[in-house]
């Protein structure tokens, strides 16, 4: 190389640094610096296999046939599109409470499953929509539980709906990649969904141009007056629609003893507290067992505490009336509430040992418990006298 070439190319190179040197402002204001961020997607670390989508080829962990049976929300991003996603949730032991309108609502939903050929016979879409409604905390989104589980148990999945034209997509890709797989749709508070995202597209879902085969969807609301009849004066889009009152005597009979073996063995205690809870939700039960026998409060105060929390009702016309319960409250002779109580204890029995909790607290034995009238159950020389009978019980 010529000296007049090798000092033309220094001269050009020390031109580039410079330039270079004089855009050191310019610079601060891009992204991240090499190394400071990975354009390699995390997922793809663990890739095993291409997934084909059209002609692009994506790495993928493990390719499936079929979704696993689980409870799963659709979602999107730009690097995925459209996806399900499966959803890990701890519930509380799921107990089906008697004479309630819950257990109808699993009953009729199970029958459905059964029905296909009929439904093909008469040339109508497999498919079912019940809507669920009535006071916070009376059970709708138990019964949602109990059937979400019996469909995975039969293989099927469940698919919660928050965003009705997201969820149609989700939908729709599912029922192509599985045309026979049962689904239940899941709209929790589907007054709330309207509200946030609109009518059009859900009533698409349910029975207009979007509609799919083989599905259950289970909604539930606790303000119907938020509804627009369209959703329930034609029958394709809710078949069913269903109030869900509070537990009633046997139904909150069978959940107290459940949950205490103490209750269980004492049939008068049982009696007095499923008489004491007339009104009182699930969650509301759920509380009065954790305040008395987890944290050992007094009785007296607990029920004080709970029911003027319930006093505090909501607005939603559906809680204008004492009167609400899974079947409506009437006044039973004594005779018929110790038979209640008998059925309860035998249900409580049968229940498998997952679902019955055999552990109280030290405090139950000692707690200051009013007698009922005419039950001399925990009189005040037993609440007074240490060495009371009623003392004997042993919490294990």
């Amino acid at each position: 190389m010529s000296e007049t070439k090798q000092q033309k190319d220094i001269a050009e190179l020390r031109e580039f640094n410079k330039r270079v040197a004089s855009g050191e402002d310019e610079r601060k204001n891009r992204g991240p610096a090499a190394g400071e961020a990975s354009c390699v997607p995390p997922n793809s670390m663990k890739a095993k296999l291409w997934a084909v989508v059209g002609d692009a080829f994506l790495p993928c962990e493990e390719a499936l046939k079929e979704l696993p049976p689980a409870h799963y929300v659709v979602l999107q991003d730009m690097q995925k599109g459209v996806f399900l996603q499966r959803q890990n949730f701890s519930i509380d032991d799921l107990l089906e409470l008697p004479d309630c309108a819950s257990e109808e609502v699993v009953e009729q939903i199970e029958h459905f499953w059964t029905l296909e050929k009929h439904f093909r016979e008469y040339g109508f879409l497999w498919k079912r929509g019940m809507l669920l409604w009535g006071p916070p905390g009376s059970g709708k989104t138990s019964t949602i539980q109990i059937l979400a589980k019996k469909i995975i148990e039969r293989r099927g999945v469940v698919i919660s709906i928050y965003n009705p034209s997201l969820a149609t997509v989700g939908l729709h890709i599912a029922r192509r990649i599985e045309p026979n797989r049962p689904i239940l749709g899941l709209l929790e508070d589907i007054d709330a969904i309207v509200q946030r995202h609109g009518e059009a597209d859900l009533l698409a879902l349910l029975d207009g141009e979007h509609q799919i085969d083989n599905v259950v969807y289970l909604a539930t609301s606790n303000y119907p007056e938020r509804l627009d009849p369209r959703f329930i004066n034609r029958p394709s889009r809710f078949d069913v629609i269903k109030k869900i009152g509070m537990p009633s005597f046997q139904a909150r009979a069978v959940f107290l003893g459940a949950k205490s073996k103490k209750l269980t063995d004492d049939p008068a205690a049982l009696k007095k507290w499923s008489l004491d809870t007339e009104g009182f939700s699930v969650a509301h039960l759920k509380e009065l067992i954790i305040s008395v026998e987890v944290f050992g409060v007094d009785y007296g105060q607990s029920m004080e505490r709970l029911q003027t929390m319930m006093d505090c009702n909501s607005d939603s016309r559906d809680n204008e009336t004492k009167d609400i319960g899974f079947n409506q409250p009437v006044k039973k002779s004594d005779k018929e509430l110790d038979e209640g109580i008998r059925l309860a204890i035998e249900q409580i029995k049968k229940l498998p040992d997952a679902q019955v909790n055999c552990e109280c607290s030290p405090e139950f034995r000692t707690m200051n418990l009013p007698p009922a009238a005419g039950d001399d159950f925990y009189s005040k020389e037993d609440q007074e006298d240490p060495s009371s009978p009623h003392d004997d019980y042993d919490p294990d």
